[in-house]
């Protein structure tokens, strides 16, 4: 073989070249701005191309292994070249070699025709492809991708271009693929020198090492296969002009019966075979040979770029992949801040199709932070833009629970198409989340698990199919537009929980055990990854559960350190009031005979206990509840006051203060007092004393009263700050002056403007707590949602809204952190930034601390006690939740 072969090809090359002038022309858009990845150095590369294009042109002289016989140009044909060195050597040449020195010359020869192959596809791409393309008149034009789209997948910022887009267009489909050519000629030159020169070669590895230093501009193709493929089909999907071009150009008989796809994914495909040629040649070679350690020294070269390959088309892929599905998931911009779809950390991790009991394909993308339930949608003329609209609500994957359903049943065809449960639609959202597919403001009117939800679908109005262009974007998953086919013969279910507001369970399923096992596995391997470090350190513990029925509901708890150092729990249910040590595991006993307790609090500096029981309050000595012998005979003292509930909290001058509730006629009355040493009461300034307490050898204690008021609404409490009390009535907050009581204001202000964004009050659900931080604002806690106030009472961190995944009956803020208790687990989040950090699931979980409103306390406390069902029938479980102080070093699991 030698470069005689190339002249044979020559003519027929340019004879092709004039049948591709003729190809048919189709314009469809026109534009002067075309976008770009790579920055300003595109503009050299577009310069290198065009001028080696020029000289291809002008000099048609591919390597091939192929000689071609040219008649009309209906009848051109290929017959190949030898592939074997034997059968271009001599015969006397052949009988003087032993067999191994030509089982060696055959693998560099078959390597020489390997490159010679592979060089030619490369200047096909030229021939077949991008010269009609650019040939024709008007131009095949069509937009592709945007300079946001291109931006947000290889982390760039959008920059256009003023320059043709069919340029653009060459570049995203073939890239840098003449510097592809140059880096083979050089290779395949030198190997054909060599060649010529030595009819028995000595060696080829000196040769591959030169050439495997200057394999850059392999890396740099390979990370734009995925774009390129992206693009492809995007472009013959919406341009059926182009789509026939295409079909031309692959019916061309130097393609060989191979498509598009098979040049532009040459390069990729051909590099992981130079180390098997290497291999080959090494086993050959002799022993002397220098390829036996210079090709190892190559092969180490090639597969360091192969890592590096993978790696970047891996990357690529994913930053695609995200980019496919932001442009074709239907949402409100609202939306896609809540699911943190613009997040650069987001990543596809698994995508596919399974099938309701009708038959009907649902697409499940699995996110490292969510799984999202999809239907799909064709649009445009001929039906092929494939859009995805929410099904369910996102299941962020820490209120996720998936598992086997039954076992593989026979599945049988559903003509009503029932195939899962209805959620029941939140009440979340504000006057800028009208739009929002994601949150509805009405909960469902119905919930009857029978009817199957109607899946959510896209408002007009609100969100348009379209990019920045005005030009749809979409990618077809296959699988996701599969038809309806009824399931027959066996199935395999899967039932998804999704704990929360918009939870429920519903049951897809798959076509078969490995797939079903499939999704199982990723979805639980991803739940443990996105584990923050926060998990490590909260973590439910045990404290009893076998003492409290279920009969006898629990509903308060606290704890003491008594002077021995041992802790005491003490735990208030309907049976009355129990104690015991948090290291007993014999039970908790009962004390006194008083029956619903409803709330305690330890005033641990008084040596006092306070205990509502059946509307009254009553007061126990801390230093009695230390001596187990007098448990049985504890009476406690009754006090005059009557109340449904009381707060604590601390007023004015850091003063403990205890606020007395008691509803009556749609108002509720409030009494204020506080403790304090008898030694420190003046009669004479102070109010009258509501109790006091004289034991020898102790500091004589006693409760003041301070003020009484009433607010005109069915108020659960209050929350005592230093200059104001907070009472959470029907709708808003009343924020009331202890200095003035006529003076009073509402929150949210309904005149203000920074809560202009926010739900109407009726929307937002009940109000539940009112909490100081330490930057001197407040959080103001609904059922639906959380956010900030200043002390001028305006609305802060005006971006920063915390929409709980549940609908929590309580809250508690220990700072760093907020822990609501939904019915069916406790969600942690940031207290600064409203990230969520933790879901910790329980079944009919709920918090028995009585909140406290000041931050220094909060501060102070180590421990939360909560209350959920027991893992023994019947019975309730105490626990404690350790709180954490450091703030989670991991991202909140929303992607915020």
């Amino acid at each position: 073989m030698n470069l005689s072969n190339f002249a044979a090809f020559q003519a027929a090359v340019q004879e092709a070249e004039a049948v591709g002038d003729g190809h048919s022309i189709w314009s469809t858009t026109d534009s002067d701005h075309s976008p770009s990845h790579r920055g300003s150095s595109l503009y050299s590369s577009m310069s290198d191309r065009t001028e080696a294009e020029a000289f291809w042109d002008a000099n048609q002289a591919p390597a091939m292994p192929y000689s071609l016989s040219v008649g009309s140009e209906s009848s051109l044909s290929l017959s190949r070249s030898p592939t074997l060195w034997s059968q271009t050597a001599s015969t006397a040449l052949l009988e003087s070699l032993p067999p191994e020195i030509i089982h060696w010359q055959e693998t560099m020869f078959e390597a020489i025709c390997r490159e010679q192959e592979y060089l030619t596809d490369l200047r096909l791409i030229h021939t077949i492809f991008i010269k009609p393309l650019r040939a024709s008149w008007p131009r095949i034009v069509s937009f592709y991708a945007t300079p946001d789209v291109l931006a947000a997948a290889y982390g760039g910022s959008p920059v256009t271009f003023l320059r043709p887009e069919l340029d653009t267009l060459i570049d995203h489909l073939f890239h840098n693929y003449t510097e592809l050519i140059r880096l083979s000629e050089q290779l395949l030159g030198a190997l054909l020198e060599r060649q010529a020169n030595q009819p028995i070669m000595s060696g080829v590895g000196d040769l591959f090492l030169s050439w495997a230093q200057h394999i850059v501009p392999i890396e740099t193709y390979a990370a734009n296969l995925p774009l390129a493929s992206y693009i492809l089909e995007v472009e013959t999907g919406r341009n059926p002009q182009f789509a026939a071009f295409i079909k031309e150009c692959e019916d061309n008989p130097l393609a060989r019966k191979l498509g598009i796809r098979h040049f532009i994914g040459r390069a990729t495909s051909r590099f992981p075979r130079y180390p098997l040629h290497f291999q080959e040649m090494v086993k050959r070679a002799p022993a002397s040979s220098p390829d036996r350690t210079l090709l190892p020294q190559v092969t180490q070269l090639v597969k360091g770029c192969l890592d590096r390959v993978n790696l970047q088309m891996g990357q690529a892929s994913e930053r695609l992949l995200i980019t496919k599905l932001r442009n074709q998931l239907q949402l409100a911009e609202s939306d896609r801040m809540y699911l943190g779809i613009t997040s650069k950390r987001r990543q596809v991790l698994k995508v596919g199709t399974l099938r309701k009991k009708s038959g009907s394909p649902i697409t499940l993308f699995l996110l490292d932070h969510m799984l999202l339930v999809c239907k799909h949608t064709k649009r445009g003329r001929s039906q092929t833009q494939i859009y995805y609209q929410l099904y369910r609500p996102p299941i962020p994957l820490p209120l996720l629970s998936v598992q086997r359903g039954e076992d593989s049943t026979r599945a049988s065809a559903d003509p009503a198409g029932h195939g899962a449960t209805a959620y029941p639609s939140p009440p979340l959202g504000g006057r800028s989340h009208r739009a929002s597919v994601l949150f509805s403001r009405r909960p469902a009117k119905s919930t009857d698990c029978s009817r199957p939800i109607r899946p959510m679908s896209f408002m007009p109005g609100t969100v348009t199919p379209q990019s920045d262009s005005g030009v749809t974007d979409s990618f077809d998953f296959s699988e996701a537009a599969a038809p309806l086919t009824p399931l027959v013969g066996r199935a395999y279910p899967l039932q998804f929980q999704r704990l929360g507001r918009c939870g429920g369970f519903f049951t897809l399923y798959a076509a078969s055990a490995p797939e079903q096992a499939a999704w199982i596995e990723s979805i639980g391997r991803q739940q443990q990854l996105t584990l923050s470090s926060l998990a490590q350190q909260v973590s439910i513990q045990h404290i009893c559960d076998h003492t409290f029925r279920a009969t006898s509901v629990v509903h308060c708890a606290t704890d003491f350190t008594a002077s021995t150092g041992q802790r005491y729990i003490l735990v208030g249910c309907d049976d009355g009031l129990f104690v015991g040590s948090d290291r007993s595991r014999g039970g908790y006993l009962k004390i006194t005979k008083l029956k619903n307790v409803t709330q305690m609090h330890v005033f641990a500096e008084f040596n006092q206990l306070l205990v509502l029981s059946d509307r009254y309050v009553h007061v126990f000595q801390l230093h009695e509840l230390e001596q187990p012998q007098l448990w049985d005979r504890l009476k406690g003292r009754k006090l005059s006051i009557k109340a449904a509930h009381f707060s604590v909290g601390r007023y004015a001058t850091s003063r403990p203060v205890v606020a007395f509730g008691q509803p009556k006629s749609k108002q509720t009355t409030f009494i204020l007092a506080r403790p304090l040493f008898l030694s420190d009461y003046n009669k004479r300034t102070d109010d009258k004393l509501l109790w006091s307490t004289k034991e020898k050898g102790r500091p004589e204690v006693g409760l003041v009263r301070l003020l009484e008021f009433f607010v005109p609404s069915d108020a659960p409490g209050l929350a005592v700050f230093r200059q104001h009390l907070s009472v959470p009535c029907q709708e808003t907050f009343e924020i009331i002056d202890v200095n003035d009581l006529r003076r009073h204001d509402s929150l949210p202000h309904p005149g203000d403007p920074s809560f202009a964004d926010l739900p109407p009050p009726a929307e937002l659900g009940r109000p539940l707590l009112m909490s100081k931080l330490a930057t001197g604002e407040f959080l103001l806690c609904y059922q639906s949602l959380a956010f900030f106030v200043d002390k001028a009472q305006s609305r802060s961190r005006s971006n920063v809204v915390i929409q709980w995944e549940g609908r929590p009956q309580h809250i508690q803020v220990f700072y760093p952190y907020i822990y609501a208790f939904d019915s069916d687990f406790i969600e942690i989040r940031h207290v600064d930034t409203g990230a969520l950090e933790h879901i910790i699931p329980a079944i009919g979980v709920k918090s028995l601390t009585l909140p406290d409103s000041d931050v220094s306390n909060a501060r102070k406390a180590t421990y939360l006690l909560g209350a959920m069902q027991s893992r023994i029938p019947g019975y309730q479980r105490i626990f404690q939740l350790p709180l954490a102080v450091q703030p989670s070093d991991t991202p909140g699991l929303n992607g915020h």
